[in-house]
């Protein structure tokens, strides 16, 4: 199961730092502009979860995107590659699929 860094997650600071103790400063700095806005925090999430989708069967991949309304358009496609949708515009969008019946 994988799950992107959280912008307000204080883990995301404490893995830069983390990298700049080790004189891993090239890479703390690539951290450090991924967070700088959310759009950059997406396409981070989306190119990284695509570099996995590559290598991970389907059937093994759990990737874990909180979305909103503006981005769950983008990840409801890939569901079914290992995407699992969190938050409230994820369960508005459930809601709204068109129910399976078992006979």
């Amino acid at each position: 199961m994988v799950e992107r860094f959280r912008d307000a997650d204080s883990s995301f600071t404490a893995t830069q730092e983390a990298l700049r103790g080790a004189s891993y400063h090239a890479e703390a700095d690539l951290l450090a502009r991924v967070s700088e806005s959310s759009e950059r925090r997406e396409d981070y999430a989306r190119e990284t979860f695509q570099a996995l989708a590559q290598v991970i069967p389907a059937r093994k991949l759990r990737w874990l995107q909180y979305v909103n309304k503006d981005t769950a358009g983008w990840w409801r496609p890939y569901e079914d590659q290992g995407a699992i949708l969190l938050g409230k515009a994820a369960e508005k969008a459930a809601f709204t699929q068109t129910p399976v019946v078992l006979a």
